[in-house]
């Protein structure tokens, strides 16, 4: 009835180290291990997970592949004394970079160890997509929505010889789907992101279109440890 009984605030930190292997002229291997903690009024979470990724890149092509198993892990402590298992992904990338253009995209398959991913909430009112109205969908169109919701694809502008600058944009239609809000044009499913060198040191810029609520924002530091502890 509108009474304001008081206030509380949460807020998520998720603690992430990475290291990688080149293990022979084609192959590269990288773990994340990673810390994570929510919270939300007297509430609390925390959880440990980890992302196993193997590369292929045969050397002078414009190519590579990637794998990923994405936050392998447990929760250790719950909200409510229901402990959860982490979001598990598998996925499946492909990138290319174009021969005559600075340009490098790719395809990535997600969630790739369950063929339907569409929720169908019963009493959501009707929605449309780039398809139609969902409710008037045949099935040939709601399987067609469905494969494209294990799809993101990303690009990148990549400028200067070095690869010193460069820009970023990706599109995740699952993510568009199922965080959409009828009837309110938003940028979910979107990102986007820039990325510069100084010396030794990479930097990189994203954000992430989720929700009207608002958006995730990435900065990251790359240093390349055999270059920094090199003797000259």
């Amino acid at each position: 009835i509108g009474n304001i009984n008081g206030s509380f605030s949460g807020n998520d930190i998720a603690v992430i180290a990475g290291v990688s292997k080149q293990l022979n002229e084609r192959i590269h291997v990288g773990v994340n291990m990673k810390f994570i903690h929510s919270s939300l009024e007297s509430y609390k979470a925390q959880a440990m997970g980890a992302d196993v990724g193997v590369l292929y890149q045969k050397p002078g092509a414009s190519y590579a592949w990637g794998l990923v198993l994405k936050n392998i892990g447990f929760q250790f402590s719950a909200f409510a004394n229901e402990k959860k298992p982490l979001p598990f992904d598998f996925q499946i990338g492909y990138s290319r970079r174009l021969a005559h253009l600075p340009f490098r995209f790719s395809i990535i398959g997600q969630r790739l160890y369950k063929w339907d991913v569409r929720y169908e909430d019963p009493d959501s009112a009707p929605t449309s997509n780039f398809l139609g109205n969902d409710d008037a969908q045949s099935g040939f169109s709601r399987g067609v929505d469905n494969f494209f919701r294990h799809l993101i694809f990303n690009g990148a502008f990549l400028i200067g010889r070095a690869e010193q600058f460069r820009v970023r944009f990706g599109y995740n239609h699952f993510r568009r789907k199922e965080l959409s809000v009828s009837a309110f044009r938003s940028l979910s499913g979107f990102s986007a992101g820039i990325g510069f060198n100084i010396k030794k040191i990479k930097i990189d810029y994203g954000i992430g279109f989720y929700h009207l609520a608002g958006a995730t924002n990435h900065l990251s530091l790359r240093l390349d440890m055999g270059r920094i502890f090199t003797k000259t």
